[in-house]
């Protein structure tokens, strides 16, 4: 219950916290975009990510919410599910197979970069993504678009 308890602490009540502070300055602002960062173990079960999933679909519900409750003060509010992301808290805390299978596991022949996420943060920013809120938009390399049996399928495929 102790990682229970800090997970909900460092994912779902920050995520609740920072759009409750930010709503009357987006408010006398005319509107803005928040973005939350959610994660693909929100949407797939995992054996040993229980709480961590847990907490992250509740951001996901957060971000409905808040894009419900504030749409009409013209504030969006979306999330990112990254899937694997090449950071050294992966580099530093995973060994070289659970990472390589991390890799099979994705459509992508590689995992994403912090780029990646920083360059869909920025479009849920920018005015191009206006009409946009209430979204999980998932980053993941097509981690989740296929099914467990599809890395080793591959080799079926014509060439």
């Amino acid at each position: 219950m102790d990682e229970f308890d800090r997970a909900v602490a460092l994912n779902m009540r920050s995520t609740l916290l920072g759009s409750r502070h930010a709503m009357p300055h987006m408010i006398r602002a005319g509107g803005g975009s928040i973005i939350n960062t959610a994660s693909v173990a929100a949407l797939v079960g995992d054996v040993l990510q229980t709480s961590y999933g847990a907490v992250k679909a509740a951001v996901v519900s957060i971000t409905k919410s808040v894009a419900t409750q504030y749409g009409p003060q013209n504030i969006r509010c979306n999330a990112i599910a990254p899937g694997a992301v090449v950071t050294p808290a992966l580099e530093n805390n995973l060994p070289q197979e659970v990472v390589d299978s991390l890799k099979r596991g994705n459509a992508l022949p590689y995992l994403g970069s912090p780029e990646d996420i920083g360059h869909t943060m920025v479009f849920l920013a920018s005015d191009e993504s206006r009409y946009l809120t209430g979204q999980l938009l998932v980053v993941d390399g097509g981690m989740t678009a296929q099914s467990s049996a599809a890395p080793g399928r591959r080799a079926m495929l014509p060439a």
